[in-house]
């Protein structure tokens, strides 16, 4: 997720963004002026937290994933895409004082060779019903690692199909020099 992009919404209607940077070992967050967006663990089963320290009341904000090559996995059960496990969409966690209700809305769709399995983006926006003032609010969402230019996940294990790519074309690697040398 490093390199992903946080911007905060004020109820003022200025806006606030920061880069999300690692943290210690299975951390990261994004922060500037008062305000953070942390995750400690997996995006699958842990809470992100949102702190509002003493700037403006917070009405929403934007996770940006394209920098970080991280998506918004938003679909549990079966999984869709290929190379992505199951996911989860946005829950409101913990509404916090203030936070009467939470949205979020997914853009920027992620397509895998050419297609898209509806459940891939790597823009997750999420608004507000009433504002984040001096306090914390936690809720869920699932991420995958993914690389928005190429238009694909990236898979942590290459699939056999590479293998089998890989040693076909070294195999006819070793045919055309072996003709080459018998002419």
């Amino acid at each position: 997720m490093v390199g992903s992009r946080v911007t905060v919404f004020f109820s003022t209607g200025a806006t606030g963004g920061a880069n999300w940077v690692a943290g210690a070992a299975g951390s990261g967050s994004a922060s500037a002026g008062g305000w953070s967006l942390g995750l400690t663990g997996d995006s699958f089963s842990s809470a992100w937290t949102l702190t509002n320290g003493n700037g403006p009341s917070i009405v929403g904000f934007s996770f940006d994933g394209v920098g970080g090559n991280t998506v918004f996995d938003i679909v549990g059960s079966p999984e869709n895409s290929p190379g992505s496990a199951n996911g989860n969409a946005f829950g409101d966690a913990d509404a916090s004082a203030g936070v009467t209700f939470a949205a979020a809305a997914y853009s920027n769709r992620l397509t895998i060779g050419g297609v898209f399995y509806d459940d891939l983006y790597t823009l997750m926006t999420v608004n507000f019903t009433g504002a984040l003032g001096n306090g914390t609010f936690q809720f869920t969402a699932d991420t995958d690692n993914a690389d928005a230019a190429r238009g694909g996940i990236t898979p942590g294990i290459p699939e056999p199909q590479t293998y089998a790519l890989m040693l076909a074309g070294l195999g006819l690697m070793g045919y055309f020099v072996r003709r080459r040398r018998q002419a």
